[in-house]
């Protein structure tokens, strides 16, 4: 093989691992963006729930979580986030194992 042809062939094989890592460390990204989203919707959840409860208490009413629907459905909601949360970080673990294989 001659050297213009070993000096294409390396330039092709560099473009195509390049390519590879870009849409590898794009993804990882996605990921890690979709994380700090969760975990700022998770805060501002948080601060409604303990302002609400706040509130209550304040106004002297009976603080009973379970039966204020509002109260509820953000608690809800902050599970389901943390569920989103735990399966990122692993999926996000597992790019990163990927990535240092490679």
């Amino acid at each position: 093989m001659s050297i213009l042809a070993n000096l294409s062939e390396g330039f092709r094989s560099g473009v195509r691992r390049a390519g590879d890592l870009s849409i590898r460390y794009s993804r990882i990204g996605r990921i890690r963006f979709e994380i700090v989203a969760i975990k700022k919707e998770v805060e501002e959840l948080l601060i409604e729930v303990g302002g609400r409860v706040y509130d209550m208490a304040v106004r002297g009413n009976d603080i009973s979580i379970r039966a204020d629907k509002e109260l509820q459905q953000k608690i809800e909601r902050i599970k389901e986030l943390e569920t989103e949360l735990t399966e990122l970080k692993i999926r996000l673990k597992q790019k990163d194992e990927c990535k240092q294989k490679s």
